[in-house]
C-alpha cells in the first residue's frame, strides 16, 4: 500500500516536471494507476485462491451486517442532514444530473475503498497499535494523506476516516460501510466542496 502510494506520488512528480509524457490517450497517472490496480487484482486473486476464508477476513460476510447497517445508519442519519442544511447555505441547489449518476455508482468505489482502508491499513497496523483509537486516528490519518494536497477534502476524510474505522472495529462488515462511503462521498463532493467530479 505505502509503495503504491509513493508510485502514484514519483509519478504525479515527474510528470509535473516534464520527465514522463502521456503515452496515447493516457496520462502518465493514469498508466500508473492501471498498472497498480493489475498488480492489486493478481494480489487479491492469488491471496483469495490460496487462504481458506480470506474473503470472509476482509469483512464481505453477512454476519455483522444488521449491527454494521445500524451504526452507518446512525452516522448517516447524523451526517446528511448537516451537509444538506450546508448545502442551502452555501446555495448549492439545484445539482446537476450527474449528481443522480455519481449518487448511483460511487458506493461501488466506496466499497473499494473501504476494503482498502481497512484490510490493507487498518488491519495491518493492529499487529503494531494494539490500541482501538490510537489505531482508528493512525487509520483516519493517512486516509487524509492520501488525498493531499487538498486541504478541504483532507479534513472531510479525515473526519469520515474516524467515523468509518470506528464502526469497522465494532461491526466489521464492508458492504454497509461502503455504501455510507458512496452516500457521503458524493454529497461532499457535489454539496460541500461544489464539485462535478464526473465533469471532465
Amino acid at each position: 500500500m505505502l509503495i503504491t502510494g509513493a508510485g502514484q506520488v514519483v509519478t504525479d512528480s515527474l510528470a509535473r516536471m516534464g520527465c514522463i509524457s502521456a503515452w496515447g490517450p493516457l496520462e502518465a497517472d493514469a498508466i500508473f494507476n492501471l498498472a497498480a490496480a493489475l498488480a492489486w487484482t493478481l494480489y487479491l486473486a492469488f491471496r483469495v485462491l490460496t487462504v481458506p476464508g480470506q474473503i470472509q477476513a476482509w469483512g464481505f460476510r453477512s454476519d455483522h451486517l444488521k449491527h454494521g447497517t445500524y451504526l452507518n445508519g446512525i452516522f448517516l442519519a447524523c451526517a446528511v442532514p448537516l451537509i444538506l442544511l450546508l448545502g442551502l447555505l452555501l446555495r448549492r441547489y439545484p445539482q446537476p444530473a450527474g449528481f443522480w449518476i455519481a449518487l448511483a455508482i460511487y458506493p461501488i468505489w466506496g466499497i473499494a475503498q473501504q476494503f482498502a482502508l481497512q484490510n490493507l491499513v487498518r488491519h495491518n497496523l493492529s499487529r503494531w497499535i494494539p490500541g482501538a483509537w490510537p489505531r482508528i486516528i493512525l487509520t483516519a490519518s493517512l486516509f487524509s494523506v492520501a488525498h493531499t494536497p487538498d486541504l478541504p477534502l483532507m479534513i472531510l476524510t479525515w473526519i469520515a476516516g474516524i467515523a468509518f474505522s470506528w464502526i469497522y472495529e465494532k461491526a466489521p462488515n464492508i458492504w454497509p460501510l461502503g455504501l455510507a462511503h458512496g452516500v457521503l462521498g458524493t454529497l461532499a463532493y457535489y454539496i460541500i466542496l461544489g464539485r462535478n467530479p464526473l465533469a471532465f
